[in-house]
C-alpha cells in the first residue's frame, strides 16, 4: 500500500479511538449518585455499594427484608428510606456517613426525601422542563431539557440555542464545551456549540449520573452499571498558532467537518499556514473593506482545504466500515478492497501534493541584499569576471569596454540575490545574483535561474525599489539650491 494512503488510514483508525474511556463495569442498580468526595454510590432496592474512582468496592451492605428508596445526598451524608414489612410496615430515615462509612438511623427532621430537586437558573429556563444543569466550568451557560428538545441558555447575553430532539431525558456538562446526553436509552457525548453527537457511549441506558468534578460518568443499564472516565472535549484540545481568524473558523466547524480536522490536523494547519497572512491582523491599519475582503479570502481558502480533506476522510471511512463488516470473509478480500481504496486516496493526495508543493515553492521566493567580496581576473576570451559573493565564485558576463570600470567601482555596486525552494519543495537554492552599478546598469550572473511559479511582474521587486530610491535621491539632490 502507498505509504501516504497507509498513514491516512492509520490516522483514521486512531481517531476512532478518541473519546471517553470505560474504566469499570459492575452490578446493575436502580439509581446511582457520585458523592462530593469521589465514591460512586450504587443504590439498589435492598443494597448499597460504594465504588472508588477505579471501580473497586469500598463498601457493600445488604438490608435483608427491607426496601430502600429516595436517596438524597447532603454533603458527605447519604439519606435514604428503609422500609421493612414484618408484622407491620416500618419506615426509617437512615444516614450513611461517607467519611466514616457508617450507617445510623437519622435524627434529622424536616428533610423531604420523597423527591429529588434540581436547582436551575430561574427565568432562563423554559417550563416545563425534565432536567437542567448549570455549566460548572462557565456559570453563564446552562442546559435544559424539555419534552420537545434540548436548549443551551447563555444567561448574561440572554441568548438561547434550541434544537428539537425528542426523547432526551437528561443532559450534564462534563467540560466547558461538552455534554453527556441521555436520549431514547442512548448515552452520547455532545458538543454544545452545535448540539451535535460526537460519540455514542452505550445503548440501552436507563439513567446517567456524573461526578461532582465531572471527570466520571455513571451509566445505568438493565444488567450492569458502567463507569466512564471523561476525556476532554476535542475542541478544548485544539490549539493553534495560526491566528485568531483561523481559530474562529476551526471552532465553528460542524461535527463531521471537525472530525475531519482532528484526523488531518497537522496537514490542514500546514495548508492554512501557506496563506498565513490571511488569518492574522495586519501590521498596518486595515480599512473595514480591506478586512472584509481578507476575511472572505481566508474563509474561501479554509473551506477549500476542509472540502479536500473531507473527501479523503469519507473515502477512508468507507475502508474502515468495509473492514469492520467483512473481516470475517477473509484477509484476501479485505486486502484487495483496501488496496483499491488506497490507490484512490493516493491519486487524490498526489494531486494535492503537487498543488501544495507549487504553493510552497512560490511562497519561498525571496530577494535579498548582499555584497561583493572580491572580483577575480578578467577572462578576455569569455568576457567574464568571477565575482566572489557569499563565499561563491559567481560568473558575470561583462563586455570588454565596461570591464575596467566594473572592477574599479566594485565597492559602490549594489548586489541583489534571489533564492527559492527547488521544484520538489525540499531544498533552498540560490537562483543567482544581479549587480547594479552606480550608473544604474544591471548585470545578471551567467548562471541565473528564473524563479518557478512567479509572474514576471513580481520578480526583481527589490531592484525596482532600489532604482526608485536612487532616482528620488537624485531628484532631491538636484532640488537643493547650489
Amino acid at each position: 500500500m502507498h505509504s501516504k494512503a497507509l498513514v491516512i488510514l492509520t490516522v483514521l483508525w486512531s481517531s476512532l479511538c478518541l473519546g471517553q474511556t470505560k474504566i469499570a463495569t459492575t452490578e446493575a442498580c436502580e439509581s446511582a449518585l457520585f458523592s462530593p468526595t469521589g465514591p460512586l454510590i450504587l443504590f439498589g432496592s435492598d443494597q448499597i455499594t460504594l465504588l472508588d474512582s477505579s471501580g473497586t468496592t469500598l463498601l457493600q451492605k445488604k438490608f435483608e427484608g427491607a426496601t430502600l428508596s429516595h436517596p438524597v445526598l447532603r454533603d458527605d451524608i447519604l439519606l435514604f428510606r428503609v422500609t421493612t414489612a414484618t408484622d407491620q410496615v416500618k419506615e426509617e430515615l437512615t444516614e450513611l456517613d461517607l467519611a466514616s462509612l457508617s450507617f445510623v438511623t437519622s435524627t434529622r427532621l424536616g428533610i423531604d426525601v420523597s423527591k429529588e430537586r434540581t436547582e436551575v437558573l430561574g427565568r432562563a429556563m423554559e417550563s416545563p422542563i425534565r432536567h437542567a444543569d448549570r455549566n460548572p466550568f462557565d456559570t453563564a451557560i446552562a442546559v435544559s431539557v424539555s419534552r420537545d428538545g434540548i436548549q443551551l441558555n447563555h444567561i448574561q447575553e440572554q441568548k438561547k440555542h434550541f434544537q428539537a430532539r425528542s426523547g432526551i431525558s437528561k443532559a450534564y456538562f462534563t467540560s466547558k464545551s461538552q455534554l453527556i446526553v441521555l436520549q431514547n436509552e442512548q448515552a452520547s457525548m455532545y458538543w454544545p456549540g452545535q448540539i451535535e453527537a460526537s460519540q455514542v457511549l452505550a445503548e440501552g441506558v436507563q439513567d446517567i449520573t456524573v461526578s461532582y468534578d465531572r471527570s466520571r460518568i455513571g451509566l445505568l443499564l438493565e444488567d450492569r452499571t458502567e463507569i466512564w472516565q471523561v476525556a476532554p472535549s476535542p475542541k478544548s484540545l485544539v490549539t493553534t498558532q495560526l491566528g485568531p481568524l483561523a481559530d474562529e473558523l476551526i471552532s465553528s466547524l460542524q461535527a463531521d467537518d471537525f472530525s475531519t480536522y482532528l484526523v488531518f490536523k497537522e496537514a490542514i494547519d500546514d495548508e492554512i499556514d501557506l496563506k498565513y497572512e490571511l488569518f492574522v491582523p495586519q501590521k498596518k491599519k486595515e480599512s473595514t473593506a480591506d478586512f472584509e475582503e481578507r476575511k472572505e479570502d481566508a474563509q474561501k481558502h479554509f473551506n477549500e482545504i476542509i472540502e479536500h480533506y473531507g473527501g479523503l476522510f469519507q473515502t477512508s471511512q468507507e475502508v474502515v466500515q468495509y473492514a469492520q463488516k467483512t473481516a470475517e470473509d477473509g484477509v484476501q478480500a479485505l486486502n484487495s478492497y483496501v488496496s483499491a481504496k488506497s490507490d484512490s486516496i493516493r491519486a487524490i493526495d498526489d494531486e494535492r501534493q503537487l498543488f501544495l508543493t507549487a504553493e510552497r515553492v512560490k511562497k519561498s521566493y525571496e530577494e535579498f541584499n548582499t555584497k561583493i567580496e572580491s572580483i577575480g581576473t578578467y577572462d578576455t576570451s569569455n568576457e567574464q569576471y568571477l565575482v566572489s559573493i557569499d563565499g561563491q565564485e559567481v560568473p558575470f558576463k561583462i563586455n570588454l569596454a565596461e570591464a575596467r570600470s566594473f572592477k574599479l567601482d566594485a565597492e559602490e555596486h549594489l548586489v541583489v540575490g534571489a533564492k527559492q525552494l527547488d521544484k520538489m519543495g525540499e531544498d533552498i537554492l540560490t537562483l543567482g545574483y544581479q549587480i547594479m552599478t552606480p550608473d544604474g546598469d544591471i548585470f545578471r550572473s551567467s548562471d541565473y535561474q528564473k524563479p518557478l511559479f512567479i509572474p514576471e511582474e513580481q520578480q526583481n521587486r527589490l531592484l525596482v525599489w532600489i532604482t526608485g530610491m536612487r532616482i528620488m535621491a537624485g531628484l532631491l539632490w538636484m532640488a537643493v539650491p547650489g
